[in-house]
């Protein structure tokens, strides 16, 4: 089971904006304390479902997420290539439940690159919000990373 101390309830009455999400994962920035300054919500390629079964590493700075709606996986940014080695877990919110709608805050240089990448997650049954996974991204091209969410 993934763990994070950095959860944060949802307004009373949110039935499902993500903003609050958004602003989460936008104040909590990288280790050097870079904001991210660009947030994209998961939104699966092939049903356009957003909720989501999550596995993740906060350790190793890897996740993957699993449609609810088609079961299709994808991987988070480059979690792909350190996946065989991480110690991965399930995604699980406090109050014990599993489905999440996820964002992924980027942390960009001025020309473009990420930098660092963090993943949020909002849970569906009890609205709490937390960061499940941070990481830096230490290579160039970078670019491509925005579109793997």
């Amino acid at each position: 089971m993934v763990e994070t101390p950095s959860f944060t309830p949802s307004p009373a009455g949110d039935p499902s904006p993500l903003s609050d999400l958004v602003g989460y994962v936008t104040g909590f920035g990288s280790a050097s304390g870079e904001p991210a300054n660009f947030v994209v919500q998961s939104i699966c390629r092939a049903c356009q479902g957003t909720t989501f079964w999550m596995e993740c590493s906060e350790e190793d700075g890897v996740a993957r997420r699993t449609c609810t709606g088609c079961n299709k996986m994808a991987f988070i940014g480059d979690s792909e290539d350190l996946w065989a080695d991480a110690d991965v877990g399930d995604a699980t919110c406090p109050c014990s439940q599993k489905v999440f709608e996820i964002v992924v805050g980027y942390c960009l240089e001025p020309n473009g690159e990420v930098n660092w990448m963090i993943v949020g997650a909002k849970c569906k049954a009890c609205r709490q919000i937390g960061i499940y996974a941070d990481w830096s991204i230490d290579y160039e091209p970078s670019k491509a990373l925005l579109n793997q969410t």
